[in-house]
């Protein structure tokens, strides 16, 4: 599933197989997954403070358990509004 957080969007790729380009807000995939599959890599990050990492860890295993999944950018974000509609539901 894609999301976007333009209301402009909204229902724009319904029924269609792949989300184009064309979405005016910023987008974010929903990415199902159990606990148990969820393997977080640290791709050489500058920050020094492992507990910090280790805690962030353990607060998105809490929200994958919850929900049975995470959203990623599809892009960049660029704006704050939180007003998210469904663009496209596979």
């Amino acid at each position: 599933m894609v999301i976007s957080d333009s209301e402009e969007d909204k229902n724009k790729y319904a029924g269609e197989i792949d989300v184009g380009k064309a979405l005016k807000g910023n987008q974010f995939v929903w990415i199902p997954c159990k606990v148990e599959e969820y393997l977080k890599y640290n791709w050489g990050s500058t920050y020094q403070n492992r507990e910090s990492d280790i805690s962030t860890e353990i607060s998105e295993k809490r929200q994958i358990k919850k929900y049975q999944g995470f959203y990623v950018g599809r892009y960049e974000a660029g704006t704050s509004n939180a007003n998210f509609t469904n663009s496209k539901n596979l």
